[in-house]
């Protein structure tokens, strides 16, 4: 594995590789992995558990950053829909949808698209390359903290996440970052989103 890399990139058990391979010991991993998904925490120096030393090695080996929220739009609805950042500059929209009984997330998988249906206004845009893994996690990740501090507004649970990939692009011209990520997302010691939560949009393809 090259380091630097990006953390969100990877497994639960590409974690505890990366973590070996840097000779440190493998539950430093879980340790990592539980702040991240459980905790919501992506600051190493708050990872209070793990020892300074360690802390401060991971840091320069791990990059742990959340996109940039470019813009944020409201609906009466209270659906929040974001345009997101990311690191080259590039550009992807990820929306979050409250309901009765559950939190909707739609999810982007490419940088515009090449498909072009009539209905999509993506497909005007051209198609630009497909997200990796982490750009694919960080969208999920980022509003599911948004949806736990609009549930903290309220005084109540945060409901149950439906994940939908139905956002930018054409998710099966995407597959393997797609189905990596959807792994990442699923694991039961982090987000632990159900796979009958999580539904896959396709034109066809």
């Amino acid at each position: 594995m090259k380091f630097p890399v990006d953390i969100f990139s990877l497994t639960k058990s590409e974690l505890a590789d990366a973590v070996v391979q840097l000779n440190e010991k493998a539950f430093r991993s879980r340790q990592i992995w539980r702040w991240l998904y459980c905790e919501g925490i992506y600051d190493l120096a708050k990872m209070t558990d793990i020892s300074k030393t360690s802390r401060e090695f991971f840091a320069q080996n791990f990059k742990i950053e959340l996109p940039k929220v470019a813009n944020q739009l409201t609906s009466n609805d209270g659906t929040v829909k974001f345009l997101l950042e990311l690191d080259n500059g590039d550009k992807v929209e990820t929306v979050y949808i409250p309901e009765a009984k559950r939190i909707t997330i739609c999810v982007s998988s490419q940088v515009g698209c090449a498909l072009r249906c009539a209905f999509c206004h993506t497909g005007t845009q051209g198609f630009t390359r497909n997200l990796s893994v982490e750009e694919i996690v960080k969208q999920v990740v980022l509003l599911r903290d948004f949806a736990k501090e609009k549930a903290q507004e309220k005084n109540e649970e945060c409901k149950p996440i439906n994940l939908v990939f139905m956002g930018m692009g054409e998710p099966f011209y995407n597959y393997d970052n797609m189905a990596a990520a959807i792994k990442i997302l699923m694991d039961s010691d982090g987000l632990a989103i159900s796979r009958r939560r999580i539904t896959i949009s396709t034109s066809g393809v």
